[in-house]
């Protein structure tokens, strides 16, 4: 893996590094919080998905999201942005419309809508087809896990949300579906190949 592939990796982790080093925990201007959301303060829908409640939440969020961006960048490098960015709108849709909640915060949502924009690419490959759905299959098995029991690695004085992971999940499903209307026939069937997607 060449530091082109890794150059987004380690930007997005250096940053949510940062936002943690220089706010803390729960910073109370940047949480989702319902009552200021309802009072115009839009921007905590994107803004709590940067922060986080304790150190093990951002210990495992950020790793995760360092793996993950790692694992996808040799295959869509240029996309990793655009994919995360799905799984943001897709729990920022979710805190802003449908959540029930006095607080939130935490990458984790996003991260799985680009794990799953990312699988769903991944799955059209031949070579990386079985990779990515079983892959999906264990990460659908989580979320059932954390919808019933608990969180798994995460330990988070608020709990986990299984709603807002579900939500960036569907984010990256969107991005999957745009992005397959807008080239419908697929050229790169062998990505391990190439680097072009």
């Amino acid at each position: 893996m060449s530091l082109f592939h890794l150059k987004n990796s380690l930007g997005l982790t250096f940053f949510a590094s940062l936002v943690y080093l220089d706010f803390g925990e729960a910073p109370a201007h940047l949480i989702y919080e319902q009552t200021a959301v309802g009072q115009g303060e839009i921007w905590r829908i994107f803004t709590a998905q940067w922060v986080h409640s304790s150190n093990s939440h951002w210990f495992w969020n950020t790793l995760a999201l360092f793996l993950i961006s790692a694992a996808l960048s040799p295959f869509f490098a240029k996309q990793i942005l655009s994919m995360l960015f799905s799984g943001f709108l897709g729990v920022a849709f979710y805190l802003y419309y449908i959540a029930d909640l006095d607080y939130y915060c935490g990458l984790s949502g996003a991260l799985i809508g680009l794990l799953v924009a990312g699988l769903l690419k991944l799955s059209l490959s031949s070579k990386w087809r079985y990779t990515a759905l079983l892959t999906l299959f264990g990460l659908g098995l989580k979320m059932s896990i954390e919808a019933t029991t608990q969180a798994i690695f995460v330990e988070s004085q608020w709990g986990v949300v299984p709603l807002a992971h579900f939500y960036g999940a569907l984010g990256g499903v969107g991005y999957f579906i745009l992005e397959q209307l807008k080239t419908p026939s697929f050229k790169n069937t062998e990505i391990g190949e190439k680097n072009e997607i």
